[in-house]
């Protein structure tokens, strides 16, 4: 299968995750236009999300036998406005037997409501108007709204292949709640955590470049921790519900309005707390003290993980959706 993947070349999570993703399942894929952090692993985690470690040289090779008129599928991989007006240069040469699909990893529950974000909205206006979307893919895809038949939920996953956890990790430190202060009750969590587990593990920024530390640090630094406090953001799904898993914390979290295939079962793999966190502290002093049933959990958890939120599993569910 020959994919054109239309991207913005500023870090985007789920476009990214997608394009790695079907990295592992075709060499077949053409990235729109070229973004080197796709073939070189030149950001720091979690910006390389779409590194991929395939053959840089052999990945060329997509770029002269893929075209917008050949192709067997063509991706918008983000609500970005450098995605739209990318794809529209050349969205009158694909002929209307090729499958057109749009990855909206936008915070937003309306589709391609970033668009509104960026003042941008007329791109996707102008886009429609010229061709319609053959399957959309949403992130925030909400449980009690209404979508049209052709959009399917697609959540954040993981990407293995770019940050490995460190061996023999010494669980040296209770509870971590390192967030960006986008949404309310993460501020209500802050102001409660810190009460409790004090100022050097419990951190609030104003903005995302503010985080003290990044890629392997971050990760080492990470994995120290026995929970893993994950709560909602500007919008449902955060990538915070996902590295927690992967780096064997126990994750503590509410419910989301958003759907997840083959979501994470409260008990088995992760806990769920009520939505005023009027449990949270009492949850985290249970799980702290009962290091078995903890440890089982984060087991659980990560398995399930690997299991069905990987990078490849997200581009194969995309695919297979495309296909029938």
């Amino acid at each position: 299968m020959k994919i054109l993947f239309i991207n913005t070349d500023k870090a985007d999570y789920l476009q990214d995750l997608i394009y790695s993703g079907l990295r592992k399942i075709s060499s077949n894929i053409r990235d729109y236009p070229l973004n080197l952090t796709y073939h070189l692993n030149i950001r720091k985690y979690p910006k390389n999300l779409g590194y991929s470690r395939a053959n840089f040289f052999k990945n060329l090779k997509a770029y002269f036998d893929i075209t917008p008129k050949n192709a067997d599928m063509v991706i918008v991989g983000s609500s970005h406005p450098n995605s739209f007006l990318n794809y529209l240069k050349i969205i009158r040469e694909i002929p209307k037997s090729i499958p057109i699909v749009f990855v909206d990893g936008g915070d937003r529950e309306e589709i391609a409501g970033d668009l509104i974000r960026f003042k941008c909205y007329k791109l996707w206006e102008d886009a429609i108007k010229i061709r319609p979307f053959d399957f959309i893919f949403k992130r925030e895809y909400l449980k009690n709204k209404e979508y049209p038949d052709n959009v399917y939920p697609l959540p954040f996953s993981i990407n293995p292949d770019i940050i490995e956890v460190p061996e023999n990790v010494i669980k040296n430190k209770d509870v971590n709640f390192w967030a960006v202060n986008s949404h309310p009750v993460r501020e209500k969590a802050f102001n409660i955590l810190r009460q409790r587990f004090g100022d050097s593990d419990i951190k609030l920024f104003n903005e995302m470049k503010k985080y003290f530390f990044r890629d392997k640090e971050y990760v080492s630094r990470y994995c120290r921790y026995k929970i893993g406090i994950s709560l909602r953001g500007n919008g449902w799904d955060t990538f915070r519900y996902w590295e927690i898993p992967y780096f064997e914390l126990l994750m503590v979290t509410t419910d989301l309005d958003i759907v997840i295939p083959d979501d994470f079962q409260d008990g088995k793999h992760i806990i769920r707390c009520r939505s005023d966190l009027s449990d949270l502290i009492e949850i985290c002093d249970y799980y702290l003290k009962n290091d078995l049933k903890r440890n089982e959990i984060i087991k659980s958890a990560k398995t399930h993980l690997l299991n069905y939120h990987t990078n490849f599993h997200r581009a194969r569910y995309l695919i297979d959706i495309v296909r029938k």
